[in-house]
């Protein structure tokens, strides 16, 4: 393999095009990644998750003060995520989280709305 030799913390990533059977690096969020000098190959150095601790790709992530200061207050994200990179699992679940929490209210309010008009009915 060119005298590479993956370690615990890179991933390998091959992005192929089955009609020409060719291979050809990917981008990563960051900017090209180390080409390793053979085509169709990459490195991609992975990091510990601040948030579950597992080793994965990395990148920043954006949500709002709102989202972040509910986030926190839910208990979903530790104070000292915020800020810091996080992986796609972790994304998913926090967007996840914010999309349930936000469901949630909205039937309790739905609920307290049908609770008024019959009092008032």
């Amino acid at each position: 393999m060119g005298g590479f030799t993956p370690t615990r913390g890179s991933v390998i990533i091959f992005q192929g095009n089955d009609q020409t059977n060719t291979m050809f690096p990917l981008m990563t969020p960051d900017g090209p990644p180390r080409d390793l000098g053979f085509s169709g190959v990459i490195a991609v150095n992975t990091k510990k998750c601040p948030r579950c601790e597992h080793q994965a790709i990395l990148r920043p992530r954006h949500f709002s003060d709102q989202a972040v200061a509910s986030l926190v207050s839910w208990g979903d994200m530790d104070r000292k995520v915020v800020g810091h990179p996080i992986c796609d699992d972790c994304h998913e679940e926090l967007r996840d989280a914010l999309i349930d929490h936000q469901r949630v209210a909205a039937e309790k309010e739905v609920a307290a709305g049908r609770a008024r008009n019959r009092r008032a009915g």
